[in-house]
């Protein structure tokens, strides 16, 4: 994993490079297709922990609250494609009692796919099965993208394997 410098992406913003993990389902605010463009800046910090899924702040901050529960995890990663990007950008997220949850900043409200990265203490002997590189999606997601194909292609018919 490549870190960029805070002065250039932000605090917590990483941008990850696909490679052989880097494969599976985005959950999406809007069903807009993508277009693309450059991967743009989007400061973040550490929001609210409720309510849990993607939220729009009532407080007239312009972004998007991101809250999941995960009481035995360790840390949780917010994974963002926007647009027609083709690597995620990752956020590292806050806890607060078991909710993990950070805002993102001007993040547009079409365009955005999103999943967790999550890791955690325990293991099969435990029952958890952690895996800090798998993308998991969001039990709250107001609505999720799909492939054409079993297999076959991005969730929008792209080549990307999100």
């Amino acid at each position: 994993m490549r870190r960029f410098s805070a002065q250039k992406f932000g605090q917590n913003l990483v941008r990850v490079p696909r490679g052989r993990h880097a494969t599976g389902i985005f959950a999406v605010l809007d069903s807009t297709p993508a277009t693309p463009f450059p991967v743009p800046h989007y400061p973040a910090h550490a929001g609210v922990a409720s309510p849990l899924g993607p939220s729009i702040p009532t407080d007239g901050t312009a972004g998007v609250n991101f809250a999941l529960y995960s009481g035995g995890a360790t840390s949780v990663t917010l994974c963002l494609l926007v647009g027609g990007a083709s690597e995620p950008l990752e956020y590292e997220c806050v806890n607060d009692n078991g909710v993990w949850h950070i805002l993102v900043e001007s993040l547009p409200r079409s365009n955005v796919r999103y999943a967790y990265r999550v890791n955690g203490k325990g293991g099969w002997d435990t029952g958890y099965r952690w895996d800090k590189m798998a993308y998991l999606l969001d039990p709250y997601a107001p609505l999720v993208a799909s492939r054409p194909w079993f297999g076959h292609g991005g969730a929008w018919g792209g080549a990307e394997k999100w």
